[in-house]
């Protein structure tokens, strides 16, 4: 039996509830950034991005990325940090494949350098073309603290099938170039 509470929301992408409905029901998240990320003459990914203060000199910084449509799925995130920034609790959360589908379920890469914090694909399109990707109708997300305070800056999203571009970037919230804690 289900019992449904409040109304139901038909042909809008569920990462919109994160800002919209982020503080309870019908109470939006402000803080909660959310941008149309458009592949040219392809497809779009709607991301979304917020930065919270821990409360310890640290701040948790979290992205969810939406595949609308794109047929050239995500391969890779990245986002920059400043030089001398310490960077922990790095995580990554997908979908698990199931019922005979035939792409990998193997989590992404989780690498932090020194400029940038970056999630990838298992593989290459060339080297497994069903590894684990963002595919269209999918959502993943990603997450790490840092001691730097948030600035706005730019994510690149790369696109895991061949083409022109090979990437596209956003303007969200990421740890900025203010005092280390």
């Amino acid at each position: 039996n289900l019992n449904v509470a409040g109304p139901m929301y038909e042909t809008i992408p569920a990462i919109l509830a994160w800002h919209d409905h982020g503080n309870g029901i019908n109470v939006p998240d402000e803080s909660v950034q959310i941008v149309n990320v458009d592949v040219p003459d392809e497809g779009r990914f709607i991301a979304a991005a917020k930065a919270r203060d821990n409360g310890d000199g640290t701040w948790r910084y979290e992205y969810a990325l939406f595949n609308l449509n794109s047929h050239r799925s995500g391969g890779s995130l990245s986002v920059p940090i400043p030089a001398g920034a310490v960077v922990s609790n790095v995580g990554f959360h997908d979908v698990d494949y199931h019922s005979g589908e035939v792409y990998d379920d193997t989590d992404w890469n989780m690498t932090v350098g020194d400029t940038s914090v970056v999630w990838s694909s298992p593989a290459t399109h060339a080297e497994n073309p069903n590894t684990n990707a963002l595919r269209w109708g999918t959502m993943y997300n990603f997450w790490f603290d840092a001691d730097v305070e948030p600035a706005s800056g730019d994510v690149t999203l790369g696109l895991f099938r061949p083409g022109t571009p090979q990437s596209v970037a956003f303007t969200v919230m990421v740890p900025g170039q203010g005092c280390f804690a």
